[in-house]
């Protein structure tokens, strides 16, 4: 007898851990950044992805910049180029991005760090 196997699959649930991967007690709670017991971190804060991302996406002005691309050419689009943007605007911009990135990157750890040393048990 075959096993039948659904497709496509079933999404993931959503609650969260049931138990700590780590030590594996079963009081988790859904709304804990770190394990009570262990320390482990259960979930990343929403604004340390965006913060990742951030980090990410400004490579993109970065790289405009690094080659010296001052003019972006719609004539394909809509039939007319835009104005010539000044050199360093996407140095700025770039580098803008990279440190909101960082910001929000260090509050999510400093959030995940207050929350573990809440628990710890040293």
């Amino acid at each position: 007898m075959a096993v039948k196997i659904p497709f496509p699959p079933p999404p993931p649930k959503l609650e969260g851990y049931a138990q700590c991967p780590s030590c594996l007690k079963d009081d988790v709670y859904k709304a804990d950044l770190v394990c009570r017991h262990c320390g482990y971190t259960l979930r990343i804060p929403m604004y340390g992805w965006i913060g990742g991302a951030l980090m990410a996406l400004s490579m993109l002005p970065l790289f405009l910049w690094m080659f010296g691309i001052t003019q972006i050419n719609l004539l394909p689009l809509v039939g007319f180029l835009l104005p010539e943007i000044p050199f360093d605007t996407f140095a700025i911009l770039g580098i803008l991005m990279f440190l909101a990135g960082l910001g929000l990157g260090f509050t999510a750890a400093g959030r995940i760090r207050a929350e573990s040393r809440q628990y710890s048990t040293a």
